[in-house]
């Protein structure tokens, strides 16, 4: 009963985020076709694009903002894509609802994968824009777009960072994760059920019973206890084996091409849970200059630092006495200072963007604004849903 409590509370707290998030992108999308947005800005060097600003704060009459912006140079066919940071004093004039900027101070620019050389050459271009820009916006949406702003650090000061299940095993490991306790459908034609909450290929056969795994073309797994040991086979039935998914439409816990091996060992959970392993005990290597030294024989980022054991999990850290033992959260900038002395190029360089303060987490962060895009040929794809 508990187990259904909390999923119905997920399931809750999940639609109530997407009817927020769906409502705000409306809004913002049809104040942005009304109020003229995006706006267009013809330079010597070339064409800057700012789109809709998203307000962060307000205070006397300096008005704090972001927007997307695209610059498309003179002679150059695609744009660049990135995020400005604007900084205006601003006068009101409460008849017509309008905040008109009397001076545009632009502090910060961000680039993707640009050079220090090309963004100040695009930093240029956009101070060059700004001086004609009419960045002019309603007073009856800078209000809502401050609540809003106001909401998102709430909604990120009361985030949970409650650690999940974390598993550790010495030898190489799948996880299998299900949403809930397995849910069964009837397969057509059929006397076996699938599993249909989870993105693995599992089906049940009642009569035995016993649960089949599809681990790759060349064989499965099988249990009576989804949540027990898992065997590797070569041999299922054929109502089974006739039932074998694409490999390439499911996940598949097993590389075809890597089957010779010791096949990992399947981990299946039911609840929110992280999967560490080791190639056998784990094997340390010293970073210089430093108290850290990480485990080198993981696919995971493990670090010990004095007698405690940090992990990285999505972005967020972990931290232990022992690799089986109890993990805590650790907040980014409570880290030993050891952790931003870690070299970009070594073979935990990849955490930096998770380590405060440093150059990683900021291009990280000022990434995060970066619209994406991409270009597609409509006349060469096609979509099957």
């Amino acid at each position: 009963m508990r187990n259904e409590i909390k999923n119905a509370l997920s399931r809750a707290f999940r639609l109530a985020a997407l009817c927020f998030l769906t409502t705000l992108f409306l809004t913002t999308s049809l104040y942005a076709e009304e109020a003229g947005w995006p706006r267009d800005i013809t330079t010597s060097q070339g064409t800057v694009t700012v789109y809709l600003p998203q307000v962060e704060s307000f205070e006397d009459d300096t008005l704090s903002s972001r927007a997307a912006i695209s610059v498309k140079m003179a002679g150059v066919e695609e744009p660049v894509f990135g995020t400005i940071w604007i900084v205006a004093g601003v006068d009101i004039d409460r008849e017509e609802r309008l905040a008109y900027p009397k001076t545009i101070r632009i502090p910060r620019v961000h680039f993707t994968n640009s050079t220090p050389a090309k963004e100040s050459q695009l930093a240029g271009i956009i101070e060059e824009a700004a001086k004609k820009w009419d960045m002019s916006l309603s007073i009856d949406r800078i209000i809502p777009m401050l609540k809003i702003a106001e909401k998102e650090q709430l909604a990120s000061q009361n985030l949970s960072n409650d650690p999940p299940v974390i598993i550790y095993k010495e030898t190489p490991s799948v996880l299998v994760s299900i949403d809930g306790e397995p849910k069964l459908a009837e397969v057509e034609n059929s006397e076996l059920k699938q599993v249909i909450n989870t993105s693995f290929f599992i089906l049940f056969d009642e009569s035995q019973p016993l649960y089949y795994l599809y681990a790759s073309e060349n064989g499965w797994y099988t249990t009576k206890d989804m949540q027990g040991d898992w065997q590797y086979t070569t041999s299922v039935p054929e109502d089974v084996k006739k039932l074998a998914p694409k490999a390439d439409e499911i996940d598949a816990p097993v590389d075809s091409d890597e089957i010779e091996g010791a096949v990992p060992l399947i981990i299946a959970a039911t609840e929110p849970t992280e999967l560490l392993f080791t190639e056998g005990k784990p094997v340390f290597s010293d970073l210089p200059g430093t108290a850290i030294s990480y485990v080198t024989n993981t696919e995971n980022v493990i670090i010990r630092h004095g007698k405690q054991f940090y992990i990285l999990l999505s972005g967020r850290w972990f931290t232990s006495k022992s690799l089986e033992g109890e993990w805590n959260f650790i907040a980014a900038d409570k880290l030993p200072e050891d952790f931003a002395k870690i070299p970009a190029d070594s073979a935990i360089g990849g955490a930096l963007y998770a380590v405060a303060g440093t150059d990683e987490a900021n291009e990280a962060v000022l990434d995060a604004y970066i619209p994406q895009t991409a270009k597609v040929d409509r006349k060469d794809v096609t979509i099957k849903v």
